[in-house]
């Protein structure tokens, strides 16, 4: 039985030549994947058990890529009068979530790489939470001005360097003088 050829499937070809670029730490599918590239720019086509094998590699460097755990980031968005502060793995995006519910422009005023462990995650927001508790509007909402947080008043509650607002006032206002 004879294989079918499939010639110039440019998907194909940027998958090998994704797979062939590998780094070192992908040794068993980079040898693969370009002698695979070779044949296909020597033939033009793939054969159906080729195409098989490349979509295999393709599948396997997913998962090996799939299973690095997620940094989590707590993080401070303003809409210039209150100051939200909540926990994600990707701020850009929450960013974009949250101005779909909101008619006031959201930006990004800070936030911290905590690590790869959801629970301490929530327990770094918590901590600012707490920090921030006399302050609370609603949920995660704080009536504080998102100028506080220039002086990386985040990351210093986060450390635990700071344990009120006036220590953290003092000390910036110390480091202007």
């Amino acid at each position: 039985m004879k294989e079918r050829e499939y010639k110039g499937n440019d998907t194909f070809k940027a998958r090998l030549k994704c797979l062939s670029n590998l780094s070192k730490s992908d040794d068993e599918c980079k040898p693969i994947a370009k002698s695979l590239l070779k044949f296909y720019r020597s033939h033009g086509y793939l054969t159906d058990k080729q195409r098989v094998l490349v979509t295999q590699l393709s599948e396997k460097k997913k998962a090996k890529f799939s299973t690095r755990k997620a940094r989590f980031f707590v993080y401070a968005i303003t809409d210039e009068k209150r100051v939200k502060i909540g926990i994600s793995k990707d701020v850009k995006k929450r960013l974009t979530q949250l101005q779909t519910s909101t008619p006031r422009k959201l930006r990004v005023v800070d936030f911290i790489d905590v690590g790869a462990n959801k629970n301490n995650a929530w327990g770094k927001e918590r901590r600012a939470h707490m920090f921030f508790s006399k302050f609370r509007i609603s949920g995660e909402w704080f009536d504080v001005s998102p100028d506080l947080f220039w002086g990386g008043l985040l990351d210093r509650v986060l450390s635990r360097d700071v344990s009120t607002l006036d220590d953290h006032l003092s000390g910036t206002l110390r480091g202007k003088q």
